[in-house]
C-alpha cells in the first residue's frame, strides 16, 4: 500500500505540534564547528592552514532531535547525561537560553561530555570538511545514574504526548532503561493517559526495544537485526520481523537516499509506505 501526504495535511499536522509535549531521552552531544578561510598550505606538513576561525556550537545526537522538535513548534523536555566539565555547562546554556527547552541533564563526574568538533575550511567559496574530533565515553550507565534519569522523568511524564528514545551507542540507552521507561509509562497511564514510545536504536541492539510502539532503525540496522540481506529500501519482509512490528511499525531509512519504508501490522503480513526524498543539488 502506498500513500501521498498532501501539503495541506502536512501543514495541519505541523500546526497541531504546538499542543504537543515531546520527551527526548538519549545520548546528547555538543557539536562544535570551527570554520575559517584557507589561502595556503602549512610549511610543516601538506595540510591547509585555517585562518582566523570562528566557532559555532550546536546540539547534537538526541539534542538535535530536541532542536528539530522545537523548530516544528512543540514543547520539549530533553533528558541525558553530561560530564562535570565546561562542555556540559555550555550545553546547559544552549538549552536554557537559546532553545527554551526543559533540560533534565544528569551529571556524571566520571563521564566526559560527548563533543564532536568539525574543522571546516572555506576555499574559493567552497566549504570543505577537513577533520572531525570526537570526545566521548561509551561505558554503560550505572544503575544509580539510571535511577537518577528515571527520577528526573517522573515529573514530566504526566505532561508528555510522546516519548522519543534516541540511541547513539554512548552507553545511555540500555535494555534495562528501555524496559523501565515502558513500565513507568504504564504506572502513569491513569494520570497522563497512554502515549506512544518511539525508539531510534543503534545496531545491533534492536531486540532491547521490546515493549515500545515504534522503531526507526536504518536499512543496515534492520538487516543486522533480522538477518535479511537485501539492497531494497523496503528490506524485503524484514520490517515485520523486527521486535515491536506486531504492535506498531518499523521504518527502514535507506542510506542511499532511496526513501523510507513504513511497516505496520503483524509479523506475518505487513504493509509498507514508501516515501522518496527529494534532494536538490
Amino acid at each position: 500500500m502506498s500513500a501521498l501526504l498532501s501539503a495541506r495535511r502536512a501543514e495541519e499536522l505541523i500546526e497541531s505540534f504546538s499542543d504537543a509535549r515531546v520527551g527526548v531521552v538519549g545520548d546528547v552531544s555538543l557539536d562544535i564547528e570551527i570554520s575559517g578561510r584557507v589561502r595556503r598550505l602549512s610549511p610543516e606538513a601538506p595540510v591547509p592552514v585555517v585562518e582566523n576561525p570562528t566557532d559555532r556550537m550546536m546540539l547534537g545526537c538526541a539534542g538535535n532531535v530536541a532542536h528539530n522538535v522545537l523548530t516544528l513548534g512543540a514543547g520539549v523536555s530533553l533528558l541525558g547525561l553530561v560530564g562535570e566539565d565546561a562542555h556540559g555547562e555550555e550545553m546547559r546554556a544552549l538549552l536554557s537560553h537559546f532553545y527554551a527547552a526543559d533540560p533534565l541533564l544528569v551529571v556524571d563526574p566520571e563521564r566526559t561530555t560527548t563533543t564532536k568538533t568539525r574543522i571546516v575550511a572555506a576555499y574559493h567559496g567552497q566549504a570543505q570538511h577537513l577533520v572531525r574530533i570526537d570526545r566521548e565515553s561509551r561505558q554503560p550507565i550505572s544503575p544509580g545514574l539510571r535511577r537518577q534519569l528515571l527520577d528526573a522523568l517522573r515529573d514530566i511524564f504526566p505532561r508528555l504526548s510522546v516519548l522519543v528514545i534516541d540511541d547513539y551507542g554512548k552507553g545511555i540507552v540500555t535494555s534495562a532503561l528501555v524496559a523501565e521507561l515502558v513500565e513507568l509509562r504504564g504506572a502513569f497511564a491513569d494520570v497522563s493517559g497512554w502515549f506512544p514510545i518511539l525508539v531510534d536504536p543503534k545496531s545491533p541492539a534492536i531486540e532491547m526495544d521490546r515493549g515500545v510502539d515504534w522503531l526507526t532503525p536504518n536499512h543496515y540496522e534492520v538487516a543486522v537485526a533480522t538477518g535479511v540481506e537485501t539492497d531494497s529500501p523496503t528490506v524485503g519482509g524484514g520490517g515485520a520481523q523486527v521486535p515491536g512490528a506486531d504492535r506498531g511499525g518499523a521504518s527502514a531509512r535507506d542510506a542511499r537516499w532511496e526513501g523510507m519504508s513504513l511497516f505496520v501490522g503483524t509479523r506475518r503480513a505487513s504493509t509498507w509506505l514508501r516515501i522518496r526524498a527529494r534532494c536538490s543539488t
